[in-house]
C-alpha cells in the first residue's frame, strides 16, 4: 500500500485526543512512507487498569491510499 497527500490514518474507537492520564502526550496516529512502504505508529489510548496488559486487537482504518 502507499500513501497519497490525502491518506489518513485512524484508530477505530479513538479520536486521537489528549489521553486524560498523559496530557502533554499527542496520542494521534502517525505514518511515513519510504520504499518499503507504508509504516503506521499507533497507540491504544484505553484506562488502564491492569498495567499495561491489552489483549484486544487495535483496529486501524487508513483512508484515501494511491491505488495499485
Amino acid at each position: 500500500m502507499r500513501a497519497s497527500d490525502q491518506t489518513q490514518v485512524q484508530v477505530l474507537g479513538h479520536e486521537g485526543k489528549v489521553l486524560e492520564y498523559r496530557p502533554n502526550l499527542d496520542p494521534a496516529p502517525r505514518w511515513h512512507q519510504d520504499d518499503q512502504g507504508l509504516h503506521l505508529s499507533v497507540m491504544s489510548a484505553h484506562r488502564i487498569y491492569n498495567m499495561w496488559d491489552w489483549k484486544n486487537p487495535i483496529v486501524v482504518k487508513i483512508t484515501h491510499p494511491l491505488k495499485a
